[in-house]
């Protein structure tokens, strides 16, 4: 068995079901005693003896202070002051090792500010009810490929990215994606990979950010008037195909709101359009893969969003996995993708995209794919609100 460094040691604080580390921590000791009840007696034969009486544990924590963090001495004299019980863990959330967990009190907590040097925090932590440990599991080897790429510490992200590609297999849907985009970790590194194939490269179809983007643990979100995203994807059939995006965000967009787009009518014989569309300035959710678009009234821009063209001229639009808008005819673009497909935007004519067509949603999943049938979307939706779930930024 490897040795463990010290330093892949994290603690957490369990706060509303996320895990949220100690800030700038540099060290803590976890300390548990057993108590022992004097059962020495005339029959001991001059021996002492003891039976085990009750057990207790205690977590004394060092680190730096910081008040960006989320866990800082301001939550931790918060938690003094309300005398909160709250669940801490410690792991190096490396599959076959332990995690320790348990309720504790803040029994005491300094702040140390010698001159001319880094202002400390320390404390200890009193466990109060059962302290106890478990294995860390291994999970899916895809799952863990994304995991190790994006750098993805937190428990809580672990095992929801996990479930997620465990579900999408379960339910024979892994395959039907070219690209998928989680949007965990809240940073642009994070949330640049692709879950379906987590290289560093293009052909990856790893997302490059252009423009102005906020990321956040919630997702991600592009500014209106200058962002959009470089999927490099192209060269894919638009004859079996999909667009995915779960929307955070309620409000019409400015203009257009494509979510994700691309088009080229100018050269006759391989022309073609693609697009999906949340609530745009006039208040529509739309999708359009090289036939007349699927429009919908829409009201509220929250929500799993769909549009799929499942081999022939039918295209379908879905909200939260129901059908909301359809068509079976119309104009036929005959091209491929021949562009970079854009998200958050439209790629026309291989230019960088105007503030026209760019959106307002913020984006917490999103992916490309085949198409999928009417079934397929209902399980799709169902697997990504239980992923959503999983991460407390549900709508």
């Amino acid at each position: 068995m490897a040795l463990v460094n010290g330093t892949n040691l994290v603690l957490y604080v369990s706060d509303g079901g996320i895990d949220k580390a100690f800030g700038h921590s540099r060290s803590f000791t976890l300390n548990v005693e057993a108590n022992t009840i004097d059962a020495t007696s005339r029959a001991s034969a001059g021996w002492s003896e003891f039976i085990m009486g009750s057990r207790s544990f205690t977590l004394d924590f060092e680190g730096l202070v910081s008040y960006d963090d989320d866990i800082n001495v301001e939550w931790l004299q918060t938690a003094v002051e309300n005398k909160t019980k709250f669940l801490v863990k410690f792991t190096d959330n490396l599959a076959g090792n332990l995690i320790y967990n348990g309720y504790v009190y803040i029994s005491n907590l300094s702040i140390e500010s010698p001159n001319e040097d880094v202002v400390t925090y320390s404390g200890t932590l009193q466990g109060t009810e059962i302290f106890s440990t478990t294995y860390i599991t291994p999970g899916d080897p895809d799952a863990q490929a994304f995991i190790a790429a994006a750098g993805l510490t937190d428990p809580t992200q672990i095992d929801a990215i996990n479930g997620l590609v465990e579900d999408l297999k379960a339910e024979n849907l892994w395959t039907k994606f070219y690209a998928i985009y989680p949007f965990v970790g809240g940073t642009a590194t994070t949330h640049k990979f692709n879950l379906k194939d987590p290289r560093d490269l293009d052909v990856a179809y790893r997302l490059q950010f252009n423009g102005t983007w906020t990321h956040a643990s919630t997702g991600v979100i592009p500014s209106s008037t200058n962002a959009y995203g470089n999927t490099f994807l192209e060269d894919k059939s638009l004859s079996s195909f999909h667009l995915s995006y779960y929307s955070r965000t309620s409000a019409a967009a400015p203009y257009f709101d494509n979510v994700f787009g691309a088009g080229d009518l100018s050269v006759p014989g391989s022309e073609f359009d693609v697009y999906l569309k949340i609530r745009d300035i006039g208040g529509n959710a739309s999708t359009s893969m090289n036939i007349s678009s699927a429009d919908a009234p829409n009201t509220n821009g929250q929500g799993f969003y769909l549009g799929s063209r499942n081999g022939d001229l039918t295209q379908k639009l879905y909200k939260n996995g129901a059908e909301i808008a359809s068509t079976t005819s119309g104009v036929s673009y005959p091209g491929d993708i021949s562009m970079p497909l854009y998200f958050g935007s439209y790629n026309a004519n291989d230019l960088a995209s105007n503030e026209f067509y760019k959106t307002n949603k913020e984006c917490a999943f999103a992916s490309i794919g085949t198409g999928l049938t009417v079934a397929e979307a209902l399980t799709f939706y169902t697997i990504i609100n239980d992923f959503q779930t999983a991460l407390s930024r549900q709508v």
